[in-house]
This record gives structure tokens, C-alpha cells and sequence, in this order.
């Protein structure tokens, strides 16, 4: 469930079965001291093993695409560790899209290239937003990928108003 939904369930919630409350004091455990308080569902960490035939966070272009990663958020930052390797019987050119991020909380806010590496050590630029049309939902290459390729994937991103 998203954050925003899990909040506005708890101050409901709290304030159905607690409305003599009054106190700054009475409202701290919805506040900030329980692990299902509002500062715990904004600084909450989740993690997710995603892969292609998984689709947790991201959804592949080409179905050749094969992905395996592991996806932590805490608060508004995400990290994405992991590999991504091109099974397509071609290259991949650059501007070409290779994932979409279908699971909204996880959606970057617009920002540049992140470097990434092959197994053997070449760098390969993904953008997380495509610059023409601004979609920060889709992963772009800025670098040709080869077929055979895997890209090691170690990256770190914020989503929502975190960034801003």
C-alpha cells in the first residue's frame, strides 16, 4: 500500500478511537513513537528483489532484457543494485529505452546520467528520464549496449518531493 494511503488510514484511525485526545503529549504515538507512526511511514525501508519475471518495481522493454535487482527505499531514497543484460541477439543503441518503472512510489524525480559499469569494466550511461519528452519513468541508454553485455547496477535515486 502506498505511503500517502497508509498515513491518511492511520490518522483516521487514531483520531476515530482517540477524539478526547487533546494533548500534544496524547498524540505523540501517532506522531513519531510507533513503528506505524506517520515519521515511520515516511522514513520507513522497504526492500524488494525485482527481476524480469518478477515486476516488482520495473518492467523490461524488450523481453530479452534479463534483470536482476534488489531495490531499497528508505524515505525518498532508492538504491538499485543489481545487473541488467542484454539478450536481444543485438545492440542496444544509445536512447533507447531497456526498463520502465511501473511501480509509482519507486518513479525518480527528472535528473541526469548515472555511470555504470560491464563486467569487464566499460562504462555504460543510463539517464533516468528521457530528455525530449521528460518520462522519468523510463531507464535510457546513453551508451550502446552490446548483446551478451551485462551492466553491474549500483545506484542511488530520490522519488517524489524529496528531491526538491
Amino acid at each position: 500500500m502506498a505511503t500517502k494511503s497508509n498515513i491518511i488510514t492511520l490518522i483516521q484511525s487514531f483520531l476515530t478511537g482517540n477524539s478526547s485526545k487533546t494533548t500534544w503529549e496524547e498524540h505523540e504515538d501517532i506522531l513519531f513513537d510507533e513503528t506505524d507512526s506517520i515519521l515511520g511511514e515516511l522514513y520507513k525501508t522497504t526492500s524488494i528483489t525485482d527481476t524480469n519475471a518478477s515486476t516488482n518495481v520495473f518492467t523490461e522493454i524488450d523481453s530479452d532484457i534479463i534483470y536482476n535487482l534488489k531495490v531499497k527505499k528508505q524515505g525518498g531514497l532508492v538504491n538499485v543494485k543489481g545487473t541488467i543484460r542484454n539478450n536481444t541477439g543485438s545492440v542496444l543503441r544509445a536512447f533507447e529505452s531497456i526498463l520502465e518503472v511501473t511501480n509509482l512510489e519507486y518513479v525518480p524525480v527528472d535528473f541526469g546520467l548515472v555511470n555504470t559499469n560491464t563486467i569487464n569494466g566499460e562504462i555504460i550511461n543510463l539517464s533516468l528520464a528521457v530528455p525530449s519528452s521528460g518520462d522519468t519513468r523510463l531507464i535510457t541508454l546513453a551508451n550502446n549496449f552490446f548483446n551478451g553485455e551485462t551492466l553491474l547496477i549500483n545506484i542511488n535515486y530520490y522519488v517524489g518531493q524529496w528531491y526538491k
